[in-house]
């Protein structure tokens, strides 16, 4: 019978077995700890519960690095044979004559390089503006989270205004409803982000707008050659088309929901349109 204890009949230590059952225990720590992260990440983005358990399966999987990536094209990991660089080359060059890897790279790299102001209005006018990269995003998120800090702080970030030479009054809002979240929330918009939006648009919605914080918004908004329910509308619909809408919905506070509830039948009895994408939302 094999000794299950870590002491020897002679009273010396097993450090074999010591060692493994060490080795053991870090590495249900290590999964431990990777699936309680991966959990509160997921519950935010996943939309039903299969996606997120596949979110918490993988949660040990490490992302691949740029040289596993390489090393697809260069005939093995870590191989720099004469014959596998050569026809990694062949393969390179029969990718970018095929518009495969190559045209990708470096489409990538075009639109991350930037464009003028007017291929950008233009791209604009054709709904084809390059997606933000990733620190585009990082940094509009973490500028949200600082200004964002209560309602009437976010509908004034929301409100902002700027001169513009494409619009009558000459002036326009800098934070478009739609572009925000087409750039920003196209795949997934987080609760809390969420939450603030509604906080603000409830501001709008009420009757009482008596505050000199809210005059100032709407003072904006005026400005910008809009009004209150147009605002509240516009950013409705985006809303609506932003990635897991339903689920950021589902994760509002109580007091959030009501407040969902309140802008939505605002914008419904104040104009005679009446959106059956509002009569759903406004059920959840």
């Amino acid at each position: 019978m094999a000794n299950s204890s870590i002491v020897n009949p002679d009273g010396t230590i097993n450090t074999s077995r010591l060692e493994r059952e060490i080795r053991e225990d870090l590495a249900l720590h290590r999964k431990h700890a990777a699936e309680d992260v991966m959990k509160k990440k997921a519950i935010h983005t996943s939309a039903d519960y299969d996606e997120f358990r596949n979110f918490v399966s993988c949660a040990e999987l490490k992302p691949t690095t740029s040289r596993d990536v390489s090393s697809l094209f260069t005939g093995g990991f870590g191989s720099n044979s004469r014959q596998g660089n050569a026809a990694s080359r062949d393969g390179w060059r029969m990718q970018s004559v095929n518009g495969g890897y190559g045209e990708s790279i470096q489409q990538r790299k075009v639109a991350e390089e930037g464009v003028s102001s007017t291929a950008k209005r233009v791209l604009k006018e054709n709904n084809t503006i390059p997606k933000k990269t990733s620190r585009e995003v990082y940094d509009f998120l973490r500028r949200w989270k600082q200004e964002c800090t209560s309602p009437e702080r976010t509908l004034s970030f929301l409100t902002r205004i700027r001169p513009s030479s494409d619009t009558a009054a000459g002036i326009e809002l800098a934070l478009p409803a739609a572009d925000i979240c087409r750039e920003y929330f196209s795949t997934d918009i987080d609760s809390e982000i969420l939450g603030d939006i509604i906080e603000g648009l409830h501001l709008l919605s009420l009757s009482d707008q008596v505050s000199p914080c809210i005059k100032q918004c709407i003072d904006n908004i005026e400005s910008a050659g809009s009004n209150v329910v147009d605002f509240v509308q516009t950013w409705l619909k985006s809303l609506v088309g932003c990635g897991r809408i339903g689920l950021s919905l589902s994760f509002l506070s109580t007091v959030q929901s009501g407040q969902w509830k309140d802008v939505v039948a605002f914008v419904q009895s104040s104009t005679a349109e009446t959106s059956s994408k509002y009569d759903t939302l406004l059920k959840k």
